[in-house]
């Protein structure tokens, strides 16, 4: 075996203690302990300073126009209640470390439903079914306009309400907040805004007859098939709906929800549509209808020719040349027609020529 040597005498080893601590003997080894101690505790020392520069980067925020801000402390030892109200693009503001705020839309929103995906703030598409007052179960088409109350006293109480809990998505299955995104506050909508409207929409359409929303429906009702509704009464009573929703709705969501939050502006009834059997008949009774007045129609032209046809007849025989005077009649401007006259028994025949 090979024998390991120190031809320049390096010294190895633990290192010599400095002189005045005892001499010049070995040092003892630091504890493995101590020295991940120390290394733990910089790790630790380096995540705090980390967490605090990006907690303080998190706690400037800039509202923007049209969305107000809820801060609510967020820090590991705070309380979580609100500080403060972000009034909407009222500038930078620093809301202080591990803050949370939550931006909640105060310009106008428009509550659509439709069976047209592309309208409203809802996320896809529905229309609203309910009875009318002679059981025929109606489309509803229409739209809400409306803004949330933005008192800071009533702010407060949505966020604290409604703004620590989660809603369904439509059609995904997730849930969300109602100031995560359009998905969170259509989840908010649809989970409380959507069941009040339809409760007021179903309470105002069982007033009326089917034919006094849609004037359709009086051929399928009416077994005389006449219309005795006209569209513009069905207006009127469109408009009666609308105002009569104008009024309670607003007062309806208070009570349903607990507070003010919502202030209604408007409310349309685009259209009341009817259910695909119904409406099949309908389309089938208009045919029938258009069939009728066709033959009708060619009942009265046929008419109108016979009666011609006698005319011409009786002309004919108290006149026996009124047949050539017809001609003649319909024979263009400038012609040089030419008659060929038969002489009788002769076998002879004359041709006369005239300019008309």
């Amino acid at each position: 075996m090979a024998e390991f040597t120190n031809p320049l005498n390096f010294q190895i080893g633990l290192p010599k203690r400095p002189k005045g601590e005892g001499g010049d003997g070995p040092r003892e080894p630091k504890s493995i302990g101590r020295v991940l101690a120390k290394t733990l505790g910089g790790i630790l020392l380096f995540i705090f300073l980390f967490s605090v520069f990006l907690g303080g980067c998190k706690g400037i925020e800039n509202p923007e126009a049209g969305k107000l801000g809820v801060v609510r402390n967020g820090g590991p030892l705070d309380d979580k209640r609100i500080k403060g109200i972000l009034p909407a693009a009222s500038g930078i503001h620093y809301t202080g470390l591990f803050s949370i705020t939550h931006y909640y839309p105060i310009n106008q929103r428009n509550y659509t439903i439709t069976s047209d995906p592309s309208r409203g703030d809802r996320l896809g598409s529905d229309t609203f079914r309910t009875p009318t007052r002679d059981s025929v179960n109606v489309g509803v088409e229409g739209q809400v306009l409306f803004t949330i109350n933005d008192t800071p006293a009533v702010i407060k109480q949505l966020d604290t309400r409604y703004g620590t809990r989660t809603n369904p998505i439509a059609a995904t299955g997730s849930r969300a907040h109602p100031w995560e995104g359009d998905e969170g506050w259509a989840a908010f909508l649809d989970s409380w805004f959507r069941p009040t409207l339809e409760n007021a929409l179903r309470v105002e359409i069982a007033q009326f007859n089917c034919a006094e929303l849609n004037a359709q429906c009086a051929m399928v009702k009416n077994t005389s098939g006449i219309l005795t509704i006209k569209a513009d009464e069905t207006n009127v009573n469109f408009v009666r709906i609308q105002d009569r929703l104008l009024k309670s709705l607003a007062a309806d969501l208070e009570e349903t929800l607990g507070g003010p939050f919502f202030k209604i502006q408007k409310v349309n009834i685009v259209a009341i549509t009817l259910p695909d059997e119904t409406q099949t008949a309908v389309d089938a009774a208009n045919a029938e209808k258009a069939k009728v007045s066709s033959a009708r129609y060619q009942a009265q032209q046929a008419k109108f020719k016979a009666q011609a046809a006698l005319a011409q007849a009786r002309a004919n025989r108290a006149n026996p040349y009124a047949g050539i005077e017809q001609v003649f009649k319909a024979l263009p401007e400038n012609s040089q027609p030419v008659i060929n006259v038969n002489l009788g028994g002769s076998g002879k025949s004359l041709n006369l020529g005239f300019n008309k």
